[in-house]
């Protein structure tokens, strides 16, 4: 019995131990399976690391955004280059051509000699705007291509780029204003008809002139060039016809760049639609300008009209008939709209477009009848500001919270927000005037003077605040980056999630499913090379929705763009790629509707932080008072008669000081110096008429009546009659005039010292007469005037 058992148990030892080879054997297959397994997922993940994982390495994908972005921000910059030169060079050149002309400088033909080659280089400005405008709807062309033909950059269907259709429009509202200002200066063509004739006569006999044929053939051809360019008063339709002929045919079967110009339409117009009032500031008539201008080159290129903007458009003409570009040069957006777009004279009939010079009358008249109540508004308005920024600044910059800074960011907007509003309205006015050669009314001089000295009283309380306001600004810009950064960054976690996801869950289940069914398929010997074979299969398979992935990729790149160019000074260049970047960044409406909103606001609230300086220069910049400087008599008589707020001829020479800025870039002489001392002496000689002499005269006779005041005279009782006061204008302080000072006390002084002298040399025997007032002058306003030392009785007579 105990063998038998023996026998058992080693017999089922040799079966275990057989078993257990078995299994052992088994289980090293398995664990060589599973190495072999894992040795291909590793691969076939290290084969896609760069597609997938690798950030720091730039793909395809990643190469053509940034390439779209470097060509649209060099644009964009290159526009904003173009619109600053034309302000500072050539704006102000046209309109000061032939000023001083009265005072017979220089005659015709030699003022135009000084001007001609500045025209020649404006001849060249206009021939570079052109090349821009090319340039921009060309690549804009690409971008949008829709052409089975053509290779497409990159899947532009939702990217929308506002802003470059925004600087396009810009570009246009330049060439609009050098048409509006070239044409309507009628100098020019006047002095441009003598030159011609001048250059005309020479051709017969050049030689007597010591002037080669040839090179004045060629002189001919470059004034025919110059003409024909400039002084036809068709410089925006030369563009929006001309500029674009050799890509016209592609651009015009381009659906989807049309979709999307018809997309800025609508939207720069339901803008426009929001900010609609009886009175535009200077943003609101900018956009207008550049709407109108899109919108016909939008006609040009597609030959497409919206029935909805016509009729939006041609309203708004009617309720604001005339919009001041530059200085004094007005657009008349009606005529404009009609001149370009042939069609919309179905839309307006007879009577309306001859009621167009008496909408404007219209307009002049309600805006004359309200500037009386605008002004006193504005007034309070200013005041209540001033004394809130006051109060504002002066809590310690460290101890600041976020309440402190989102309430001085406002206030400093808003007070350049005052003054556009204030500038526009003085130009519409003044300019509307001139143009219907209107009279205006003394009190309305008073309240467009009041609004100048406003103007500048902005001006004035920024640069009294400069140093805390500068060191406020960098706390509040970098508060605008923060929040900006905060709504991106969280943007950019979620895509980068979302991004992950969809790239490497479906690659690593498909992968795993076609290697289970490969092992169960094929024999355990294959080789590794069929094994990758089928991992590139699955990744092949992967990547057919390659838009998609390229699309997540640019987003997620554009956000990190994003963040990057925001983490550094606010420098224009700078704000322009992360505008142009978020555009790219919202293909697929990853920013919510309030976040979208919020974005917006934030970055127009940082573009202003950041060219605070600039925007209010340009808004309270009051050179265009150069043109209307014929109200001053006015003025400075109501000045004299009221005696009261006398610190606010600071603020008018101040303003006056602006149009020796303007008068600067003046081309049409050898030096402006001239025309600057002919203003000033036209001024001065108004200050001198209405306020000085009036002034002396009343004080001498002031003096004389104290003097004999034994005598019968005239009723002198302050509470029966009005007895004015002289001691406000000599208490003032000297006030700069340009570059002097008038010392309204001195002036004073030297005509009572002329006069005495003057007068006791006629009547010696009146020499105590003057010696009292002398010393009446002294005690009653401070005047001290000089001795006669002339000779005189002892005794008195």
């Amino acid at each position: 019995m105990g063998g038998t058992d023996w026998d058992f148990d080693r017999s089922e030892d040799e079966s275990q131990k057989v078993v257990g080879e078995i299994q052992l054997r088994m289980y090293g297959q398995f664990l060589e399976k599973y190495s072999l397994q894992l040795q291909e997922i590793k691969d076939a993940l290290e084969n896609n690391k760069k597609d997938f994982w690798d950030m720091s390495i730039d793909p395809a994908s990643l190469q053509v955004l940034n390439k779209v972005l470097i060509v649209f921000s060099t644009l964009c910059a290159e526009v904003k280059f173009l619109v600053s030169e034309v302000k500072t060079k050539y704006f102000d050149m046209i309109l000061f051509y032939g000023e001083g002309s009265e005072e017979k400088i220089e005659d015709e033909v030699t003022q135009l000699s000084h001007f001609l080659p500045h025209l020649q280089e404006l001849c060249c400005f206009v021939k570079r705007c052109e090349e821009i405008a090319a340039q921009m709807i060309h690549q804009l062309n690409a971008l949008y291509s829709t052409s089975k033909e053509s290779t497409q950059v990159m899947n532009a269907r939702d990217v929308h780029f506002q802003d470059v259709f925004g600087h396009l429009g810009a570009l246009l509202a330049v060439l609009v204003i050098l048409d509006e200002a070239l044409y309507n200066q009628t100098l020019i063509h006047d002095h441009w008809k003598i030159y011609k004739q001048t250059v005309k006569s020479m051709s017969h006999n050049p030689t007597i002139f010591g002037i080669d044929r040839e090179k004045l053939k060629f002189f001919e051809k470059l004034l025919v060039n110059i003409e024909s360019r400039l002084l036809t008063g068709k410089i925006f339709q030369r563009a929006v016809e001309q500029s674009f002929t050799a890509i016209k045919i592609d651009v015009g079967k381009n659906v989807l760049l049309a979709e999307e110009l018809h997309l800025y339409l609508k939207i720069s117009l339901n803008t426009l639609e929001s900010k609609f009032t009886e009175q535009l500031d200077f943003e609101s008539a900018e956009l207008w300008v550049k709407l109108s201008s899109l919108y016909i080159l939008n006609f040009n290129l597609f030959g497409t009209s919206d029935k909805r903007m016509n009729k939006q458009l041609l309203e708004f003409s009617k309720k604001i008939p005339s919009v001041t570009l530059y200085g004094n040069v007005l657009w008349y957006p009606e005529h404009f709209l009609v001149t370009h777009l042939p069609h919309m004279n179905k839309l307006i009939d007879k009577k309306a477009q001859q009621s167009s010079m008496l909408n404007q009358q219209n307009y002049l008249q309600q805006k004359s009848q309200s500037l009386q109540k605008d002004t006193q508004t504005f007034i309070f308005q200013i005041c209540f500001w001033t004394v809130q920024l006051e109060s504002t600044l002066q809590q310690e910059s460290s101890s600041l919270k976020l309440e402190d800074l989102n309430q001085r960011c406002d206030l400093f907007l808003q007070g350049v927000q005052y003054a556009s509003n204030i500038s526009q309205l003085l130009k519409t006015i003044t300019n509307l005037h001139v143009s219907l050669a209107k009279p205006i009314m003394k009190t309305a001089v008073i309240a467009l003077c009041k609004l100048v000295e406003l103007l500048k009283g902005i001006e004035h309380t920024y640069h009294r605040n400069y140093m805390s306001i500068s060191e406020s600004i960098n706390h509040v810009v970098q508060h605008l980056t923060f929040r900006i950064l905060t709504i991106v960054g969280a943007t950019k976690v979620m895509r980068r999630i979302i991004y992950q996801l969809n790239q490497f869950v479906p690659f690593h289940l498909q992968l795993t499913k076609h290697l289970i069914h490969t092992h169960q398929t094929q024999p355990a010997d294959h080789s590794h090379n069929s094994k990758l074979s089928g991992a590139a299969k699955v990744r092949k398979s992967l990547i057919q929705d390659k838009h998609y992935s390229e699309k997540h990729l640019d987003i997620l790149s554009s956000l990190v763009l994003v963040e990057k160019v925001l983490h550094g000074p606010g420098t224009k260049e700078r704000r322009l790629i992360a505008r142009l970047a978020l555009s790219a960044a919202n293909q697929i409406r990853i920013f919510r509707e309030d976040e979208l909103s919020a974005l917006n606001s934030i970055l127009y609230k940082l573009d202003m932080m950041c060219d605070i300086q600039e925007k209010l220069a340009d808004a309270c910049n009051c050179s265009f008072f150069y043109w209307h400087r014929i109200i001053l008599p006015a003025y400075f008589s109501n000045i004299y008669e009221m005696k009261v707020d006398l610190h606010r001829l600071e603020f008018m020479f101040n303003a006056l000081h602006d149009c020796l800025l303007a008068i600067d870039r003046s081309k049409h002489s050898l030096t402006p110096d001239v025309l600057k001392e002919c203003f000033k002496n036209e001024i001065f000689i108004y200050f001198e008429k209405q306020v000085l002499k009036p002034l002396c005269q009343e004080v001498e006779t002031n003096l004389r009546l104290h003097v004999h005041s034994h005598l019968q005279l005239d009723d002198r009782n302050p509470f029966r009659g009005a007895i004015h006061d002289c001691s406000p204008f000599l208490t003032l302080k000297p006030l700069r005039f340009f570059n002097n000072y008038i010392n309204i006390k001195a002036y004073v002084e030297h005509y009572l010292n002329q006069t005495f002298y003057n007068l006791t040399t006629v009547a010696l025997h009146d020499w105590k007469t003057y010696g009292e007032m002398r010393s009446l002058a002294r005690y009653k306003y401070g005047i001290v005037t000089v001795e006669d030392h002339l000779p005189s009785q002892t005794l008195e007579q």
